[in-house]
């Protein structure tokens, strides 16, 4: 990975296949400390290929907003794809 090749300690959160393969956002928020300084989001994520809900993104969202994280996400990669069941804008 980038990131370590870099120096960084890189932290990886669970996914949750019986929820789609979602992001454990509690998981994730238990991850951050003050040596965090960037939460990365896959969506969809790869391998699986799932898309997250309104509701982790806003949880994901949520994290970022009170831990004063920087957040990255590769969606501006996949604006406008469409799913059946989700429309990823």
């Amino acid at each position: 990975m980038i990131a370590e090749s870099n120096g960084s300690f890189v932290k990886e959160y669970p996914l949750v296949p019986e929820r789609g393969w979602e992001a454990d956002v509690a998981a994730l928020e238990a991850l951050v400390d003050d040596n965090t300084r960037a939460i990365v989001v896959n969506n969809p994520s790869n391998p699986c290929g799932s898309v997250f809900s309104d509701a982790c993104l806003r949880g994901i969202v949520d994290v970022r907003n009170h831990t004063h994280t920087h957040r990255h996400t590769d969606t501006d990669t996949h604006t406008h794809r469409h799913t059946d069941t989700h429309t990823h804008t």
